[in-house]
């Protein structure tokens, strides 16, 4: 699973650098309406069958970072297109697919590339940004044309500051370049990733507060949150006290936790929910 290993990768880089943060006090956090939550929760997943393990719970929608599934529950799922290369005529016959009414739960929304900025792991590597913002408006964007409803997202970045590799500007800094690159661009909301120690709590807000504003006041979806470290204890109580936080924040609109996987959010044998996965699945 790559994306387990992009996450691995990430997490232990961002660990090592420090993170510019704009100043956010407190106060700032009050920007908060009664949101019904469940509304909110997804899953994020490669094996679709692990999905049903968290049927009548609070999730309600499930990604895969690909535009098809086959076999994953009733959720609202929702296509992303990984990254420019492949068959893109597949792409759109995929997206008309999964927005037709017939479809039990018909989609509402579209996700963009996968860390474009992230030359290793799980990023999709793409560095031409005006090449990338060029991309998107082209392959993305256009869907508009024939679904006028449908939600788009941006590419989800990273919270990491600079790629190892190529020393290039990743996550929001990236994000913000994209954004002036892509400024004719028709975007609904912004994605961003997340991965730290269970502990940082005021980081994960500051950060996510930031991306609100590095993404236009555009509704938030956090595509991907997880940890680098810490016991499961630890990471239970993270969600005990950011759950009902983003639940909270009207312009946190989705979010993910990494992921719904064996050893992660499932057991090890496959056939229940984790301990985090329970409480993700019922806070």
């Amino acid at each position: 699973m790559k994306f387990l290993l992009s996450a691995a990768i990430l997490g232990l880089y961002t660990l090592s650098v420090a993170v510019p943060l704009v100043h956010i006090t407190p106060a700032d956090f009050n920007l908060t309406e009664k949101v019904d939550g469940a509304t909110k929760r997804g899953l994020a997943f490669n094996d679709p069958a692990l999905t049903h393990l968290f049927g009548g719970t609070k999730v309600s929608w499930m990604y895969n970072w690909s535009h098809m599934q086959n076999g994953g529950a009733g959720y609202e799922y929702v296509p992303m297109l990984w990254s420019n290369r492949g068959d893109m005529s597949v792409w759109q016959k995929h997206v008309d697919f999964w927005a037709a009414e017939g479809n039990r739960v018909p989609t509402t929304h579209l996700l963009g590339f996968n860390e474009p900025e992230v030359s290793f792991g799980g990023g999709s590597n793409m560095p031409d940004l005006p090449g990338t913002a060029w991309a998107y408006k082209d392959l993305i964007t256009s869907i508009k044309a024939r679904h006028p409803k449908m939600k788009i997202g941006s590419p989800g970045v990273t919270n990491g500051v600079r790629d190892p590799a190529t020393g290039h500007a990743m996550g929001l800094e990236w994000l913000k370049t994209f954004y002036r690159d892509c400024a004719d661009c028709q975007i609904d909301f912004t994605a961003v990733h997340w991965y730290d120690s269970p502990s940082n709590t005021e980081y994960f807000k500051n950060h996510l507060w930031e991306a609100y504003y590095t993404g236009g006041k555009r509704p938030l979806w956090v595509t991907e949150f997880g940890f680098t470290s810490g016991s499961e204890a630890e990471q239970i109580q993270f969600l005990k006290q950011m759950l009902p936080w983003m639940d909270s924040q009207h312009w946190i609109e989705r979010y993910a936790l990494f992921m719904c996987a064996e050893g992660l959010m499932v057991s090890p044998d496959g056939n229940s929910k984790s301990s985090l996965g329970a409480q993700y699945a019922s806070i």
